[in-house]
């Protein structure tokens, strides 16, 4: 084994708190740069460690910021005629994590919430759970469906994914009620999502 890889595993573990969301935004639109950097300007990150390269941006902290600050760039980023599409995974627990890079010491409420909770447009995702090293994955994937129905999300079962409809609002709240879900039930969960409003596809 790679002694650098192997220093890694043996200095951090499935037991980490620590929940990062790697994702990578997309407004279709010529001025996608523009509307990017100016719902980075409105969108509070300071609970969470960030960074961006040229391929996507990274939030890591505590589960609860970290879709707080996720959710607040994406509804920041939307305007009513522009089709976009925000693709994420989101992960906690996992066995080659590093435990810098990260904000872990914070308390409080989520800081964009008060700022963003009265932004209401429809949104459609699509997501899919891995939940990591346990036998009953399916009973972890059908509880997470249930909370889904639950909460009047419509979930659908399509090709190698389950597709949600709602409001934005309530669509992130579910991925923050699910995150603190499996977080006590799960070592290592992996959820990739995609979510996605005004998409110009007409559907049957």
């Amino acid at each position: 084994m790679n002694k650098e890889l192997d220093q890694v595993n043996l200095s951090c573990g499935i037991d980490s708190n620590i929940t990062g969301c790697r994702f990578s935004l997309y407004p279709m639109t010529d001025n996608f740069v523009d509307i990017i950097l100016s719902s980075l300007e409105k969108t509070d990150i300071s609970n969470v460690w960030t960074e961006t390269d040229a391929l996507s941006t990274v939030y890591r902290g505590k589960s609860e910021y970290v879709v707080d600050a996720v959710e607040a760039l994406f509804i920041n980023a939307y305007k009513e005629d522009i089709h976009m599409t925000i693709e994420g995974l989101l992960s906690k627990g996992c066995p080659g994590d590093s435990k810098g890079d990260v904000k872990m010491g914070i308390e409080g409420k989520s800081p964009n919430q008060e700022l963003i909770k009265d932004i209401h447009f429809p949104a459609l995702c699509k997501f899919s759970l891995y939940p990591m090293g346990n036998d009953n994955y399916m009973d972890e994937i059908y509880d997470i469906v249930d909370i889904a129905k639950d909460k009047g999300l419509n979930p659908k079962s399509i090709h190698y994914a389950t597709r949600l409809e709602g409001d934005v609002q309530d669509i992130f709240n579910y991925f923050g009620e699910i995150t603190k879900y499996l977080e006590v039930r799960i070592s290592h969960y992996i959820i990739h999502f995609t979510i996605s409003v005004n998409s110009p596809t007409v559907e049957d």
